[in-house]
């Protein structure tokens, strides 16, 4: 079976930043007991941006993930706290 990869990546406003990564570092803790969570691990980018790389055993373990309470958290959270909506990049390993 393949496993599944992904990155979220968040845009904060600037005056957000220090909260939104102190609350995702918090949250990642809680994913990574998830079923099916293989990583989970936070990055911030040069730009300002933090993205999540993820790997799950399946995608179906990541659907039940997007239907978990911590990802309710980190989106109640982040509310009117971004430059734009978080985007989601399905990723296909090639090499």
């Amino acid at each position: 079976m393949t496993k599944f990869d992904l990155s979220a990546i968040f845009s904060p406003m600037p005056e957000h930043m220090d909260e939104i990564r102190a609350f995702l570092l918090t949250v990642a803790q809680e994913v990574r007991s998830e079923p099916g969570c293989v990583f989970y691990d936070l990055y911030e980018e040069s730009t300002g941006k933090l993205v999540f790389i993820e790997q799950w055993a399946t995608r179906e373990d990541w659907l039940v993930h997007n239907d978990a309470p911590s990802v309710d958290k980190i989106t109640q959270f982040v509310e009117g706290k971004l430059i734009r909506p978080v985007e989601l990049l399905e990723l296909r390993k090639i090499s």
